[in-house]
């Protein structure tokens, strides 16, 4: 190996090697993708097949980005994509999640157990303050926004359906 002198010595440099003389023919790896897109068969049925190791026939499937089994519909052979929809708003995901009532000044761990004894006699008809979201793929809500508190159950549902 040649070393040249001063700065282009230090120069930054692949460190791929040259030659790899125990890499996976080429064509070895074209019959293991030709397999896979005829058959859609998994490494092991396929290095079983063609006599290879099963991470070897991984290894050459991922180097040229052939997509996991589980990600492909068994019927078209395509990879799924799950989120997808006409218009915006078409998907709705629904957020709903129940707020602790914590009396101000904090609550029973703060005051005691005989002051947060007095939230027992509280007037339980109210039930929980439930925020209701309703951010859809395309619109989320800014961080810090806040959502809409509306007494009642979780089951309760807010008057514009969005926050």
């Amino acid at each position: 190996m040649d070393v040249a002198p001063g700065a282009v010595a230090m120069a930054d440099r692949s460190s791929r090697p040259h030659r790899n003389p125990n890499r996976t023919p080429t064509r070895t790896e074209r019959r293991i993708i030709g397999v896979r897109v005829t058959r859609r068969w998994g490494p092991a049925r396929i290095g079983y097949l063609l006599g290879v190791h099963p991470s070897t026939v991984h290894r050459a499937l991922t180097r040229y980005g052939i997509a996991k089994l589980r990600w492909l519909d068994r019927a078209t052979g395509r990879v799924v994509r799950r989120m997808e929809s006409a218009r915006c708003g078409d998907l709705v995901h629904v957020d709903v999640k129940k707020l602790g009532k914590i009396p101000a000044g904090g609550g029973w761990r703060m005051l005691g157990r005989t002051v947060g004894n007095r939230n027992a006699q509280a007037d339980k008809s109210r039930g929980w303050p439930t925020p209701n979201c309703w951010p859809t793929s395309a619109r989320r809500p800014p961080p810090g926004s806040g959502s809409e508190q509306i007494p009642g159950s979780p089951n309760a549902v807010s008057q514009s359906g969005r926050c």
